[in-house]
């Protein structure tokens, strides 16, 4: 399931949501682990709520490991679609699915020449050391919340 499906999901539920639902439908901006994005909330009732949003995290950050400077990345992209079921007026349980639009990597560029074996190599002679680490475009989450 990509980002085209977790869109064509909420808006068929927006267009299955009942007119005595009508003034159900929330939507916010969001800042946190999923990045900066928006989120669209449809009430089904007043304990049950089908959620769905995107965020953006061009996150990057780098280090280095025995003199070598690497840089981690993580996906550019999130999307999830989930429900909540509320306990009371101030809190919620929920859970859903996340997806990401590419893998997080690490990627390592040498300043200076390296010994290999018993042999010097130059930094052009060996590249860029890239990794990355290979997920599941999807996964399930649980959710503990405060607030509607």
């Amino acid at each position: 399931m990509n980002a085209r499906h977790v869109t064509l999901v909420v808006l068929a539920l927006s267009v299955l949501v009942p007119s005595a639902a009508e003034g159900q439908f929330g939507v916010a901006a969001r800042f946190g682990t999923l990045g900066i994005g928006g989120e669209g909330a449809i009430a089904l009732s007043d304990r049950f709520t089908v959620r769905g949003g995107a965020g953006l995290s061009k996150f990057e950050t780098s280090t280095s490991f025995n003199a070598v400077p690497v840089v981690l990345e993580l996906p550019d992209a999130w999307y999830n679609v989930g429900v909540d079921f509320y306990l009371n007026s101030a809190l919620r349980i929920g859970g859903g699915i996340v997806f990401k639009s590419d893998d997080p990597s690490i990627r390592g560029d040498l300043m200076g020449p390296v010994t290999i074996g018993g042999v010097e190599l130059t930094p052009a002679e060996i590249g860029t050391l890239t990794g990355v680490v290979d997920m599941d475009e999807q996964a399930a989450y649980a959710l503990f919340g405060f607030g509607k």
